[in-house]
């Protein structure tokens, strides 16, 4: 789990959760490397599940505690366009009686992708704010691909792409500047993801991001224990 932090001040507790696949001497694979192998293997939808299992027990054991906690989770295309998938979600928070606002899939563009996805999409994306699950979109930059999805899909966060971070060009500063208006005026939070040093986060505060996730906040853990009111 790594945190992502609020630039306004914000104490609300939220992590994304980060899937890692032990291998052969310890070797940690990514999500990035699993993921698509998964993909092509028929299993991903397991996986996904797998994630969100773990997701919602640390929802459970931290309202237990008294100390909510929103999570963010990566969900695959083919798993979320499962209607068995959402039903199965919505069995487990009636179950666990879980707030569906502490949870928050996470999707990423996929380029490139018909118009009968993006409106099976669209209508996931609907039903699942009739749950109360909130619904965030990764990898967003200005191309038109990103744009078709944003239209598409009822989100609340939009993470941008990470190429936006330590680039010199005013060009490149002005239209990440764009974007976060524009998700701003769609009732839409940004994340920046991968914030390695101060001067990242300084230029991110000053471009309107909301909030920011890297190393600069916190390595990954297995627990989840940054303190959100000392930052």
């Amino acid at each position: 789990f790594q945190p992502i932090a609020s630039l306004a001040g914000d104490e609300e507790e939220q992590f994304q959760a980060l899937l890692r696949l032990r291998g052969d001497g310890g070797v940690l694979h990514t999500a990035a490397e699993v993921v698509p192998v998964a993909e092509r293997a028929g299993l991903i939808g397991e996986i996904d599940r797998w994630v969100l299992t773990r997701c919602l027990m640390v929802l459970t054991e931290r309202a237990r505690a008294g100390r909510p906690v929103r999570i963010f989770a990566a969900q695959s295309v083919l798993s979320v366009l499962d209607p068995a998938h959402l039903a199965w979600l919505r069995q487990q928070l009636e179950t666990r009686r879980i707030d569906g606002s502490r949870l928050v899939l996470e999707l990423r563009v996929v380029d490139p992708v018909d118009e009968a996805t993006l409106q099976a999409l669209g209508a996931f994306s609907s039903s699942l704010h009739e749950q109360g699950v909130l619904l965030a979109l990764g990898g967003v930059d200005a191309s038109a691909a990103v744009a078709t999805w944003l239209d598409a899909l009822m989100l609340d966060f939009i993470r941008l792409a990470p190429g936006y971070l330590g680039e010199r060009s005013g060009e490149r500063r002005e239209e990440m500047r764009t974007l976060v208006a524009q998700a701003h005026e769609r009732g839409r939070r940004v994340i920046a993801p991968q914030v390695e040093d101060a001067q990242s986060a300084a230029q991110l505060w000053s471009a309107g991001v909301d909030y920011i996730q890297g190393n600069f906040v916190q390595q990954a853990d297995q627990e989840l224990n940054y303190d959100f009111r000392a930052a």
